[in-house]
């Protein structure tokens, strides 16, 4: 149920649902002597984050969930036309924090350093950038969360084993092992967070579809959500897989074939190509154009974009 509520939340973050998640009532309690915190995720006004920080599993949850739709920052709620979205992602933010804490005080997981600075700074980018869209596809997290667990051990988290494994046969009915990816045609549990990337369900040039391991698309194929080779992104405007998200020049048919801080610029005397959105008090005529918001015909800041 948890899974299929993560994929939901990630494939469908501008949409609007009314069925509610349940809590899993066959999920493993935590050890007594290690509970996880119920404070919740840090707020908002504690960011940037303070060089030599430590970085904690609330706070990777509060920069993966939040930065996809900017439905927590108080300064961006009146760009928030749906108010049953935002109390979806804070139920899946609050969930990912307690099983991802879970996971690291009770020892079967640990924050990666380098990996999780990468995270917070990439994903504050992309909230920045005003693309909230980008962070479905965005991987700046993979490497955040290192698994300890090892082959033949018990697991309720993909992310839990060690690099190169997956958790195979997780389910509500009870926890998994940590075994070798998948071959064509094996079955597979598809992971729901972007932090799990290292824990392969399935072995290289396949993907986790309809719990069984297929092979993944190609460049210029129909796509889905990660369903394209290593080194490609499904463009969700062509729903084809890509080599890579356009930069400053490059042809653009709409917004979402260009990189973060880029816009696609259409005009009648010259092909459409990908821009770098403006700053704060430049001209403009629509909010993509900025890297904050577009009133009266000038860019602003909001959060502190610049």
């Amino acid at each position: 149920m948890r899974r299929a509520f993560f994929v939901f939340v990630f494939a469908f973050v501008a949409a609007c649902s009314r069925t509610e998640s349940r809590p899993d009532a066959t999920a493993a309690p935590p050890r007594a002597d290690v509970e996880p915190s119920d404070a919740g995720p840090p707020p908002w006004p504690g960011w940037p984050l303070r060089a030599g920080a430590t970085i904690t599993p609330a706070m990777i949850c509060q920069v993966t969930f939040a930065s996809n739709a900017d439905l927590h920052d108080p300064c961006m709620r009146e760009y928030d036309p749906q108010a049953s979205m935002r109390t979806y992602m804070q139920q899946a933010l609050g969930d990912c924090a307690v099983r991802l804490e879970r996971s690291v005080l009770n020892g079967r997981a640990a924050i990666d350093p380098a990996g999780a600075e990468q995270c917070v700074k990439s994903m504050m980018e992309i909230r920045r950038s005003g693309r909230a869209e980008i962070a479905t596809r965005a991987h700046a997290c993979d490497g955040a969360v290192i698994g300890r667990q090892p082959a033949g051990a018990v697991c309720r988290e993909d992310w839990e084993c060690a690099p190169g494994l997956g958790c195979a046969g997780l389910s509500t009915m009870g926890p998994g092992k940590c075994t070798t990816p998948g071959v064509d045609g094996g079955a597979c549990a598809k992971g729901d967070l972007h932090f799990d990337a290292r824990n392969r369900a399935c072995a290289e040039g396949l993907w986790c579809a309809a719990d069984r391991c297929q092979p993944t698309d190609k460049e210029g194929a129909l796509c889905h959500p990660g369903s394209c080779s290593d080194g490609l992104f499904c463009n969700k405007g062509s729903n084809r897989c890509e080599r890579a998200l356009r930069r400053a020049d490059a042809p653009c048919k709409r917004s979402e074939d260009c990189d973060v801080g880029f816009y696609c610029f259409h005009s009648t005397k010259a092909p459409s190509t990908c821009k770098a959105q403006k700053r704060a008090g430049e001209k403009c005529l629509e909010s993509i154009e900025c890297m904050g918001d577009c009133r009266g015909e000038r860019c602003v800041s909001i959060c502190g974009s610049p």
